[in-house]
């Protein structure tokens, strides 16, 4: 049994709603498409990087926004004004620690060897469509679920995230539809939920809320967006 985040966008009030994708990500594999690119950062005196495939059913103005979006998080994923951001706007679910929560973005956004080959990390993002109030889904602690890893390797761990393409790019009148720091922000909440982090006790003040809000803030966003969310078990 596994659990699955979905991150529901409401703008003026919370609301729940039941949603069931059968496509992600064990039905909609972003490893069958492509290398939308490998993206560089510095952080201190270690570098950064990560590799992103993407699902091929993306429309071309969508992944010049997951483009731009992956440069941004990249340069701004351990930014000591982020972290010092979201530790000083949430109440409850945090990191173990400071450094640990550190240690963990470093292990996903830096070269890791696997079978004696060094490899930058491991990004993957499947896209669905639907008007519902829905901007992404990812599975809970999947990067750290030694029962599933990159199919096609014993041992690979990897980070798999699937965006709503409704609320993105040109067709979209979502006010922040082209905002490439806004998606930045989605992706890393997302990138949380992988990483095991949760909001069990309603979504506000929660540390994997607030760590996304202030992406997008450090990126020039001032109005707050809300999110309800629904957890969904499956096989």
């Amino acid at each position: 049994m596994k659990d699955i985040i979905i991150l529901t966008l409401v703008l003026i009030s919370f609301k729940s709603i039941s949603y069931e994708s059968p496509r992600y990500p064990y039905h909609n594999f972003a490893y069958t498409g492509y290398q939308l690119g490998v993206y560089h950062g510095q952080d201190s005196i270690i570098p950064l990087a990560a590799s992103l495939n993407v699902d091929p059913s993306f429309e071309l103005n969508e992944l010049l926004i997951l483009d731009e979006a992956m440069k941004y998080l990249v340069d701004s994923v351990l930014d000591e004004k982020v972290i010092d951001c979201a530790y000083e706007n949430s109440d409850r679910e945090f990191p173990k620690t400071r450094e640990y929560f550190k240690s963990q973005l470093y292990e996903i956004f830096t070269w890791r060897q696997n079978d004696g080959i060094f490899y930058p990390g491991q990004f993957y993002i499947s896209q669905f469509n639907s008007d519902e109030n829905v901007v992404g889904i990812a599975y809970l602690d999947l990067f750290y679920d030694r029962r599933n890893p990159l199919p096609g390797y014993k041992t690979k761990r990897y980070i798999h995230i699937a965006l709503n393409s409704f609320y993105m790019g040109e067709h979209s009148e979502y006010f922040f539809s082209h905002n490439a720091a806004y998606w930045a922000g989605v992706i890393a909440h997302e990138i949380l939920h992988n990483l095991n982090y949760d909001h069990p006790n309603g979504y506000p003040g929660s540390f994997i809320k607030e760590y996304g809000n202030c992406i997008w803030r450090e990126g020039g966003i001032s109005e707050e967006t809300y999110f309800s969310e629904r957890v969904i078990s499956r096989d």
